[in-house]
């Protein structure tokens, strides 16, 4: 844990995770508790802004950020896809907005912070109904089922950009773009 402190603003930065951690996002089942990245003892005080980069892991043996893995089905077909994302990103949050306050950390209490990625800006939500700003905002899978080879899509973004339609594109990168969250707080994206 490092701080530093603006002397513009007195505002302090409280430096929470420093080395690089891969997190499994797909850990537990649609139930599960959020994932805790660092527990960390740090002063009493408002935290009322969060800031992440997301990198390739260098383990994996390839330059993805985040990588997608699963299985799209629609009427009857099935497509086991693999959807490396491979850009750094960054995103810097204000709030969290959601059901409950969160970072106001007491003297002698605990508080926590949550990022949240949104995929549902990618593909949609097929819980919601079709016209929902969600859906109607969202690629889906539909122009990724196109690129299919069979019932097998393996790819990345960089591919992605020569392959998809100019206006899917455009849709994927609004998309990604909108993944960081703090609950339900957008979060501002710079690529590192």
């Amino acid at each position: 844990v490092s701080a530093s402190v603006d002397p513009n603003t007195a505002k302090v930065t409280q430096m929470l995770v420093n080395a690089p951690q891969v997190i499994d996002l797909a850990a537990g089942d649609a139930d599960a508790e959020p994932i805790a990245v660092t527990t960390q003892s740090v002063p009493a005080g408002r935290y009322n802004a969060l800031a992440w980069s997301i990198a390739p892991d260098k383990t994996a043996g390839n330059d993805y950020s985040i990588q997608l893995v699963g299985t799209a089905t629609k009427d009857d077909r099935t497509i086991q896809f693999d959807l490396g994302l491979d850009p750094n990103f960054r995103y810097t949050c204000g709030e969290f907005i959601g059901d409950s306050r969160k970072g106001f950390l007491d003297p002698d209490q605990s508080a926590d912070l949550e990022m949240t990625l949104h995929f549902d800006h990618i593909f949609g939500d097929g819980e919601a109904p079709a016209d929902d700003e969600i859906n109607t905002g969202a690629l889906g899978f539909e122009p990724l089922a196109a690129l299919a080879e069979g019932d097998t899509l393996t790819t990345n973004l960089t591919t992605l950009g020569t392959t998809l339609s100019p206006e899917d594109k455009a849709v994927l990168e609004k998309a990604i773009a909108g993944l960081g969250h703090v609950g339900e707080g957008h979060c501002a994206l710079t690529e590192s």
